[in-house]
């Protein structure tokens, strides 16, 4: 029983040292690196913050493009990412 034990052994140890088979190009890993950016907004999402500035903070000026509680929310995320 010994003897079978160590030949098992030595087999499984024969498989985990031979080089894997390379996978077929469709399986081909790409990685990329993303910043905290999705996170914070899914959070921020789910807070609801916007709405929450859209209703306290008021935009005087109509001319602007964005909207004063708009640009709370990219300063916000700006903070959030950089820290």
């Amino acid at each position: 029983m010994g003897l079978d034990l160590a030949i098992a052994g030595d087999n499984t140890n024969n498989r985990l040292n031979r080089p894997q088979p390379r996978p077929p190009e469709r399986f081909a890993l790409l990685s990329e690196r993303l910043g905290p950016l999705p996170l914070v907004n899914h959070f921020l999402e789910r807070m609801g913050l916007q709405a929450l500035l859209e209703k306290y903070v008021p935009s005087a000026d109509r001319r602007s493009a964005l909207t004063h509680a708009q640009a709370l929310g990219v300063l916000l995320r700006s903070i959030l990412e950089v820290g």
